[in-house]
């Protein structure tokens, strides 16, 4: 998914800088600016995922190991803060009243 992304991004910011070259010399509107910002912040985001992208996959290269560990952990906290009972401690009943 995070290559869709990254891919998107800088194709996307591509086809705004290709849309301002053909324009070509004639005065830029307000239009063109705002491509011209999106196009920036294009790149930017498609950088900074790719940059992000390759730190994780150096990180689980570096650590096989630990993808082990994480598929052996509980589903979820709930699993994992179970209540465990001991033979101690009574269990409280609640009082039942006659049915009449």
């Amino acid at each position: 998914m995070d290559l869709l992304l990254i891919f998107a991004c800088f194709y996307f910011a591509y086809s705004q800088i290709m849309s301002l070259v053909n324009y070509g010399s004639q005065p830029w509107e307000l239009v063109h600016y705002l491509l011209l910002l999106l196009s920036i912040a294009l790149i930017a985001m498609g950088g900074w995922r790719s940059v992000l992208y390759y730190r994780q996959w150096k990180y689980k290269k570096e650590h096989p190991d630990e993808e082990n560990t994480v598929a052996q952990l509980p589903d979820s906290e709930e699993e994992a803060e179970e209540p465990v009972e001991t033979e101690n401690e009574p269990e409280e009943e609640e009082p039942t009243q006659p049915q009449g």
